[in-house]
């Protein structure tokens, strides 16, 4: 029987180590996730690759950097998803953390 599902375009903030890390790798090793478009988005371009490379290179993910606390940042991410992609994001799982400390 064919499948008839089509590619999904995830996102993944935070994905380069944790509980990120270990969502991608549940995506990656999913039955569909051949048809899913798997992107890290990461602070650090460097550690994003690093990831791809732990999961042994999939030709279906992809990192970019990504820091969920810089409004620049984000507007970039977003531009590069609307280049690459047509502005198309199926899921988001924003796992990024952001601390905000007051220093007294």
């Amino acid at each position: 029987m064919a499948s008839t599902q089509q590619q999904r375009i995830i996102l993944v903030t935070g994905a380069n180590r944790g509980l990120g890390f270990e969502v991608v790798k549940k995506l990656v090793n999913q039955s569909n996730s051949n048809k899913d478009l798997i992107l890290l988005g990461t602070r650090d371009l460097k550690r994003g690759q690093d990831a791809i490379n732990q999961l042994g290179s999939p030709s279906n993910v992809h990192a970019f950097q990504l820091d969920t606390s810089s409004s620049d940042s984000i507007a970039q991410a977003a531009n590069v998803i609307k280049q690459k992609y047509g502005g198309k994001l199926d899921i988001l799982i924003n796992n990024a953390g952001i601390v905000w400390m007051e220093h007294t």
